[in-house]
């Protein structure tokens, strides 16, 4: 279906929306801001395209939400309390006569001193798909991974790779 105006087309764009400003609400996320994750949501918004009007107030309060979710979860108190990271680092790596490029969500070292490729995935997922969805992001996963060891030096020993699910917060 190639009409941009149908209803499922309608709805893969919103979802695209969703996700591309969730993404940004998490790069922007500091440690100890709690108070104000509602205003950057709204902010976040306001600089995004493709968001409808009638779903921006729905939607900041959805981000909001995430906001203060991922600051209670384990990995989120450990990506924004590690004083070394990085947001949104880009790469492109030459792998197999082929060229690799992405962009690593967030990169930090974590509290036992490995670095830590976090990833975050707003799929509408249930806990109990969890497993499988993950593991269609396992070329991803080892993709970014071997990006970080290039990107940073020197090379770590070991480069960890984690995926966040907004939706179940975990």
């Amino acid at each position: 279906d190639r009409d941009a105006t149908s209803p499922r087309n309608a709805a893969r764009g919103q979802a695209i929306a969703r996700g591309l400003a969730a993404h940004r609400l998490f790069e922007r996320l500091e440690p100890g801001d709690e108070a104000h994750d509602a205003d950057l949501a709204r902010a976040v918004l306001n600089e995004s395209e493709g968001v409808l009007d009638d779903e921006r107030e729905r939607l900041a309060a959805e981000l909001a939400a995430m906001a203060k979710q991922f600051r209670a979860s384990e990995i989120g108190q450990q990506a924004l309390g590690a004083p070394e990271h990085r947001n949104e680092a880009s790469f492109s790596l030459r792998v197999a006569g082929g060229l690799v490029e992405g962009q690593i969500d967030k990169l930090y070292r974590g509290p036992d001193g490995q670095w830590v490729v976090l990833d975050y995935k707003t799929n509408a997922i249930e806990p109990s798909e969890k497993e499988a969805t993950a593991h269609k992001y396992g070329l991803q996963l080892e993709a970014y991974s071997l990006a970080a060891s290039w990107l940073l030096a020197p090379p770590p020993t070991g480069v960890r790779a984690v995926l966040y699910f907004t939706a179940i917060n975990d």
